[in-house]
């Protein structure tokens, strides 16, 4: 829901696609990134999180309680993993999702 909440929204805001990628756009430079308009998704939970509750087209497509719930075990999560290293909290996550 939330990913095609997304897709319409830029839709009704007159989002275009920019033209196809040959490459993958991690070995590019940012400059080149910057050029071509593409921009890095959140590189830690805790930047995840940050974009999610923010992200209004999100909270109307699955409502205010489910976006409030999310965002909360996002949070719970990126908290109980600041102290620790990713090999250290990968197996947590295994046999979660």
């Amino acid at each position: 829901a939330a990913i095609l909440a997304s897709g319409l929204n830029g839709l009704v805001l007159g989002g275009t696609l920019g033209p196809p990628l040959q490459v993958d756009p991690g070995d590019l430079s940012d400059a080149d990134r910057e050029q071509l308009g593409i921009t890095r998704l959140p590189s830690d939970l805790g930047a995840a999180s940050a974009r999610f509750k923010a992200n209004e087209s999100v909270r109307a497509a699955i409502g205010d309680v489910l976006h409030r719930a999310v965002a909360a075990v996002c949070e719970r999560d990126w908290q109980a993993a600041a102290d620790r290293a990713p090999e250290e909290s990968a197996p947590s996550y295994r046999c979660r999702f």
